[in-house]
This record gives C-alpha cells, structure tokens and sequence, in this order.
C-alpha cells in the first residue's frame, strides 16, 4: 500500500503517467536431475532475449525462480532448483555481453522455490511439469 502511494505521489509531482511494466512469463523445462539447458529450453529463453531487445525496453528485470519435483526432493537435490535458475540467468548474461554495443541493464533475481506445483504429485513422485523454471521478464518502465 505504501509503494503504491509513494509511486501515485511521484508520478503527480513529474507530471508524468505511470506505466505498468510489460512482462512476459516462460516456463523452461528440464531433464530429471539436470540443470543444464537443452535444445529447446535454449530456444525459450532466447526467445525471450530477444523479444525484450526487440521491444527496445530501456532496462529489463528478470526473475527466475527454479523448481524441481519430488521424486529430486528425495534424491538430496534440493540445490537443483537454484542451479536450473543459474542456468537460465547464465544464457542471459551470455546473450546481453554477446552484443555490439551497450546494451540495456538487466536486473536479476534469482531463487529456487519446491513449492507452487502446476501438476499435483505424491511425495517422491517424478512429475516433469515440476522439473522446470518459471522466467519472468519486465521491461524497465514502472
């Protein structure tokens, strides 16, 4: 509630609207115990990539929150969820230092998360709905 009336008071002080951000959600989806990315979540998130340059967004906030099922939840890789958003983050910032120029500043946050399951499973059960991570990208306008 605070931000929202901080942000209401700054906008009417510049004169300038408030624009909401522009996001776009992805869900990249892994191999069981893997981390690493393959052909098609490559695919995904350099779609993403290059949606976001394209827009020509000013600067760009991506959250990536990584997930893992139960059947890795009892196999002691609980670490996975944070190495699958690591992934993600890496092809990024391997994406933006790859261009000419100076490319717009990204701002990352990065987690891992065993809850928020699209598919219910039993404990222990290997679900690949859940062996993913959520990417959700924002332009830098707000």
């Amino acid at each position: 509630m605070l931000t929202l009336i901080a942000v209401a008071a700054a906008t009417a002080l510049s004169g300038a609207p408030h624009q909401a951000p522009d996001c776009r959600v992805a869900e990249i989806y892994f191999e069981s115990g893997r981390a690493n990315l393959n052909n098609a979540a490559l695919q995904s998130v350099d779609a993403i990539y290059g949606m976001a340059r394209q827009a020509g967004w000013s600067g760009v906030s991506a959250t990536v929150v990584g997930h893992i099922d139960g059947a890795e939840g009892t196999q002691g890789l609980v670490s996975l969820d944070e190495e699958r958003a690591g992934a993600i983050r890496e092809r990024l910032e391997s994406l933006r230092e790859s261009e000419d120029g100076s490319p717009a500043p990204w701002t990352f946050i990065v987690g891992g998360a065993d809850d928020a399951q699209p598919a219910r499973e039993a404990p222990g059960a290997s679900q690949p709905l859940n062996r993913r991570a959520r990417l959700i990208v924002c332009s830098g306008t707000g």
